[in-house]
């Protein structure tokens, strides 16, 4: 019998995705920084998401405002303007 390598149980996945889907969406209301730096430094950084991956339950019921709170903002490139 092979030994089960997941981080945390099946039920979570749902939520999780649904959970980042929001994050992510809300990233986009920043408009001082560029989206994709601020989703890198969340990925790399955050003491949460990094407590997530190892299946922390209570990382794993966080709300999208403790996920944001979470990003170091200091480390985020700032939003370019669009070239027309």
């Amino acid at each position: 019998m092979e030994a089960d390598k997941t981080a945390y149980d099946e039920i979570y996945l749902e939520d999780v995705i649904d959970l980042h889907t929001l994050l992510f969406i809300k990233l986009t209301e920043i408009t001082e920084y560029d989206l994709c730096s601020m989703i890198d430094v969340y990925m790399q950084h955050s003491e949460i998401r990094r407590k997530m991956d190892v299946g922390n339950w209570s990382a794993l019921n966080k709300g999208y405002k403790q996920l944001k709170n979470s990003i170091d903002f200091s480390l985020c490139a700032p939003r370019k303007e669009a070239i027309e």
